[in-house]
């Protein structure tokens, strides 16, 4: 039986045990997701804000929006939203206007 090469001829029949990934491990991803919809509980440690605003979505059309979010200050939340709206629809953050900024409850 002939040895599997890849591209380059280098011989793969032998995998390195640092690329081989047990089938009990699992993507830990507990107190890593920064968006509400996660399980993870940082029992209180970083406050919530509600970011509340509008964005240009089409010509003359205005659109509204609440994002939720952890984050240590409200300038930290509200840069996390303008760069949530403005990655996701892609708009300039000139066409984005927050009109509030608000701690509150998860």
């Amino acid at each position: 039986m002939e040895a599997a090469r890849g591209a380059s001829g280098a011989d793969f029949s032998t995998a390195s045990p640092h690329l081989i990934f047990a089938p009990d491990r699992r993507l830990v991803t507990e107190g890593l997701c920064n968006e509400p919809r996660c399980a993870a509980d940082l029992g209180g440690a970083v406050p919530h804000f509600a970011v509340t605003g509008t964005f240009l979505a089409r010509r003359d059309d205005w659109q509204s929006f609440t994002k939720r979010t952890d984050a240590a200050t409200p300038e930290q939340a509200r840069e996390w939203a303008l760069s949530e709206i403005g990655g996701c629809h892609h708009v300039p953050r000139t066409r984005i206007k927050i009109t509030k900024v608000a701690e509150v409850s998860k």
